[in-house]
């Protein structure tokens, strides 16, 4: 029992603390991303300064040529001048990769800082639109790199002359947002284990008090019936011999003497049950298996209770297979019948009906057997049908103490049941009846 609740303690630890750790992680990752966007932002934004600030010059060779011509004669030679005959500007220069292109797409000149990057640079560029805002370009040579790229017209006097490529790499920002990523996610990782293992080390603190609080309740309580066994069997060994004693005449003291011997057993079977329990809660309790006939068991069974049956006018009848034999504990397992039998008479109504079948189980290809019992009682709202084998549990307290219940009887025969790996399931219909359904 505690060490499932340890699993589920340990199980609820370890998430509160993986998602503390997995919020965390996000956060810092959004973070990051966040700032590498940033960086990009900050760096689009350089360089569209660098282009805007960039002015195209020319050298006019007419100037060298004939100087003492007038302004008129010098305005007829002027003539567009070629990209190839322009002044390439500073900050362009600045860039480790530029290419300058004509308008006919021929590439007049270029700047290159890595000959191996430089033919999938121009690969890249031709993907870019003229004057749009610069892109980052992936490239895979063989690595994974990152270039911020722009594609920008050349104008002079209002006439284009071609166009320009400038890229800039910032590989570095993707790989060091790339790297903490890994981080993060190895973190996350080891913080799973971490947390795992936290977890397991709380839950055992946390139910170590309490389960030493159980402990010492169980044992308290298994002391105190074993304890307890001795007088009561005093006292109804005491009470058989006072009605041997007592003269016929004596109505009154043999009253007491029969409610004392009455309440005695009560007592003893209460003991016997709460000792039951607490062995098998310290996994104590044994089984005796042997292979017995238990067709013939319930048989005899069903004998002792018609006497039961009959003084309520309570028809008691039952189909039982012969010849079916179980490996099992014969006396807990009759034990439990006993129990469903004896709730099934006292909550049925007067002259109503019990009906007990055992058979071979079909549902299970005829592997082990099948118990129902029966009855035409009171029955068991659906609402209550989750809480009948629980301990102490009594649906309508007031009738379980005129018929002198516990609430332990199902509970034991759930126990009983649970350890001889079978299975047992209740259907009730309030005011209609009930059945109970062993399989084996």
């Amino acid at each position: 029992m505690f060490k499932k609740l340890q699993f589920k303690m340990t199980l609820y630890y370890s998430l509160i603390l993986i998602a503390i750790l997995l919020i965390t992680n996000m956060s810092i990752y959004f973070l990051l991303v966040k700032y590498n966007n940033y960086q990009m932002t900050s760096e689009i934004s350089r360089m569209l300064e660098s282009i805007q600030g960039s002015e195209w010059l020319y050298e006019d060779p007419s100037d060298n040529e004939d100087s003492s011509d007038d302004d008129n004669d010098k305005h007829d030679k002027f003539k567009v001048p070629e990209v190839k005959d322009l002044i390439i500007p500073q900050t362009i220069k600045t860039f480790p990769f530029y290419m300058i292109y004509n308008t006919s797409d021929q590439m007049v000149t270029w700047k290159s800082d890595n000959d191996a990057l430089f033919d999938t640079l121009v690969i890249k560029s031709s993907d870019l639109k003229i004057s749009d805002n610069p892109k980052i370009v992936p490239l895979e040579v063989p690595s994974k790199l990152f270039y911020l790229m722009a594609k920008m017209p050349i104008t002079i006097n209002n006439k284009t002359l071609g166009y320009y490529v400038v890229s800039s790499d910032v590989t570095i920002a993707y790989q060091t947002l790339s790297n903490l990523s890994k981080i993060l996610f190895l973190s996350l990782i080891a913080g799973i284990l971490v947390s795992t293992v936290l977890g397991y080390i709380l839950a055992g603190k946390s139910l170590r008090p309490i389960k030493e609080a159980y402990l010492s309740k169980q044992e308290f309580l298994a002391n105190a019936s074993h304890e307890l066994k001795t007088p009561l069997s005093v006292i109804l060994l005491s009470t058989e011999t006072l009605k041997g004693e007592i003269n016929a005449s004596f109505q009154f003291q043999r009253q007491v003497v029969l409610g004392i011997e009455d309440e005695a057993q009560k007592m003893n079977h209460l003991v016997s049950q709460l000792l039951f329990l607490s062995r098998t809660d310290s996994h104590t309790a044994s089984i005796k298996y042997e292979h017995f006939n238990i067709s013939e068991s319930i048989s005899n069974e069903i004998i002792a209770f018609e006497k039961i049956a009959q003084a309520k006018g309570i028809e008691l009848s039952h189909a039982i297979t012969p010849g079916l034999k179980l490996n099992g504990d014969r006396k807990q397992l009759i034990s439990v019948f006993a129990i469903l039998l004896d709730n099934a008479i006292k909550y049925s109504n007067d002259n109503g009906k019990v009906y007990v079948t055992l058979e071979k189980n079909k549902d299970n290809n005829n592997q082990g057997v099948k118990l129902t019992v029966k009855d035409t009682g009171i029955g068991i709202p659906e609402t209550e049908l989750k809480h009948v084998f629980e301990r102490f549990y009594r649906f309508e307290s007031s009738r379980s103490k005129e018929t002198g219940g516990y609430g332990l009887g199902l509970a034991i025969a759930k126990e009983i049941i649970d350890q001889h790996k079978g299975t047992i399931l209740v259907n009730s219909i309030d005011k209609v009846g009930t059945t109970f359904i062993v399989e084996l």
